[in-house]
């Protein structure tokens, strides 16, 4: 008797959570997630600002950033391109230069080396935000874009 009621929790909990992971993927395979995640979204207008800020954002090794490194880098590119900043900090990371690796791939894309500040001091963010505020202090006093 006691096999048959083991078989039947067994059963009964397979059959739970083979129910589990079904509703999981019917909820990534419906707009469910869209538009749960809609009022997270938040529609970015940028101004003419003194100065872009690029925070570092992972380092795989050597020249490699990580997708997300650089789609942010990609970001400071496209809007130092488009006139909203004349100068781009790039910020963070003493242990394997992040930073430095950010400003490489901004220089290779055509910003000029003088319109670059490299930050290396900072391994946080609160830390990348101290450092850049010294920085932008006096120099550029107004107005900056965080990436």
């Amino acid at each position: 008797m006691s096999v048959s009621f083991h078989s039947r929790v067994l059963f009964s909990v397979f059959r739970w959570c083979l129910v589990a992971v079904g509703l999981f993927a019917l909820s990534l395979s419906t707009p469910l997630p869209y538009f749960y995640s809609q009022p997270l979204l938040c529609q970015a207008t940028p101004h003419p600002s003194d100065v872009i800020v690029l925070l570092s954002s992972g380092h795989i090794s050597g020249p490699w950033l990580t997708p997300d490194a650089m789609q942010r880098t990609a970001g400071a590119l496209r809007l130092y391109r488009e006139g909203y900043a004349p100068v781009v900090i790039s910020s963070g990371s003493t242990d394997c230069d992040q930073a430095g690796v950010q400003a490489s791939w901004l220089e290779m894309a055509g910003v000029p080396r003088g319109q670059i500040i490299v930050e290396r001091r900072s391994s946080r963010t609160y830390e990348s935000g101290v450092e850049v505020a010294k920085i932008t202090a006096d120099r550029y006093p107004r107005s900056c874009m965080i990436l």
